[in-house]
């Protein structure tokens, strides 16, 4: 796979983020990337947190094509009890939500 570009933007219009599958709403900041691979061009829109916390986890290690959105949330749901437990009502929120509760914690800022 190669990717041929990658940008921040603000979305203009609604978007599902391709990592934790929830909605990127219009005004909000996503990662968008161009790739191509096999002349088949695609591109993968993602929260910015939902990308920084796969970059920060290493997520994107080994994966041969690209990161799923059930990989990633089976990886978030196991961060979520092993590190942080269920003492938080917001780990019982979206996967997005998880997520941004995360960063919170690590003091991760996404680009």
């Amino acid at each position: 796979m190669e990717i041929l570009q990658d940008v921040v933007k603000v979305a203009r219009k609604p978007h599902r983020c391709c990592l934790c599958g929830c909605d990127i709403k219009p005004g909000q900041m996503y990662a968008s990337q161009r790739c191509v691979e096999d002349s088949e061009f695609w591109e993968a829109k993602s929260h910015c947190e939902c990308r920084t916390l796969a970059s920060y986890l290493d997520m994107f290690d080994g994966c041969d094509d690209s990161l799923t959105e059930e990989a990633f949330k089976w990886c978030i749901e196991e961060y979520a009890e092993d590190k942080l437990g269920n003492n938080s009502p917001r780990l019982h929120g979206s996967v997005y939500e998880q997520v941004k509760l995360i960063c919170e914690q690590l003091n991760l800022q996404s680009r």
